[in-house]
């Protein structure tokens, strides 16, 4: 009888084991995030305005690359295009981007990389830079990534964020991205989201070459043809870096009016020492 038990329980697990290999795009499905708001910009003088898609999809789908799944490590990364806007030469930088997300993998590397628009689908690779994976991301530009990405503005990038799992893991800690509504994403003036998909042990389907449209990459999911991914891009006024000729801000004209002030103060206080000393020895 307790052999006839164990045998039913390990039969189980290994079906189990077996059906856990499938892609479940219902898997995805019941995760939800809440954004977090962003902190006030510690290098902004004057805070600008954002651009933003919110996350108002039905999904919530995976960008993590070199996550194990049963012997075999998988990587499935997203793209995103985004519109920069037209910002006048005076300082106005990008210095947030904000990620609606939840992840099981808090904590572990992961990589932010900006690309080139090449007529509506990602090209050439900008830059990549190193993050920290977490829930709703929140990623700070460097000064130097502002720089390289103000001469972009007025046109269109793509962003894409993935965590770096474990790859040797049973099943690998993954990153999700928040989804947007079809009609949000078209709305917005978006092509479909794009993907790159490779499975080591070749288990769900041929690779998607990085990028491809996710309408035909069989392995994502089956969703709306315009479906998106949730961003938000935040702007500020920072004079810290010399972007353009520039237009003095506040903080700039404050600083020099203090300065106009202080120097006034000196030479009247010179002018007042020089005369009593002429006084005096007079």
């Amino acid at each position: 009888m307790k052999g006839r038990l164990l045998a039913t329980v390990f039969a189980l697990a290994g079906f189990g084991l077996l059906t856990a290999q499938q892609p479940n795009p219902d898997e995805f499905a019941s995760i939800t995030a809440t954004a977090t708001p962003i902190d006030v910009l510690s290098k902004c003088d004057q805070k600008l305005g954002t651009v933003r898609q919110p996350a108002d999809g039905p999904a919530f789908l995976t960008s993590s690359r070199q996550f194990g799944w049963f012997g075999g490590a998988i990587d499935l990364e997203l793209a995103q295009q985004v519109h920069f806007p037209q910002l006048a030469p005076s300082g106005q930088v990008l210095e947030y981007v904000a990620i609606q997300s939840i992840t099981n993998a808090a904590g572990s590397p992961g990589e932010f990389s900006f690309w080139t628009d090449n007529g509506g689908q990602p090209g050439a690779l900008i830059l990549a830079e190193p993050v920290t994976t977490q829930d709703n991301l929140v990623y700070q530009l460097s000064d130097a990534t502002a720089a390289t990405l103000s001469s972009y503005y007025g046109g269109q990038l793509w962003i894409s964020f993935a965590n770096i799992s474990d790859p040797n893991a049973l099943i690998g800690p993954r990153w999700f991205w928040g989804s947007t509504a079809s009609n949000t994403n078209q709305a917005n003036g978006h092509p479909p989201y794009y993907a790159y998909f490779h499975d080591e042990l070749n288990r769900f389907g041929p690779d998607c070459p990085k990028w491809t449209n996710h309408t035909t990459c069989g392995v994502t999911f089956k969703s709306g043809p315009f479906l998106g991914l949730n961003y938000e891009l935040s702007f500020c006024r920072n004079a810290k870096l010399n972007i353009g000729t520039g237009v003095p801000t506040m903080t700039q004209w404050g600083l020099f009016i203090f300065g106009l002030v202080v120097l006034t103060l000196g030479v009247v206080a010179l002018y007042n020492y020089s005369r009593q000393s002429v006084g005096e020895n007079a």
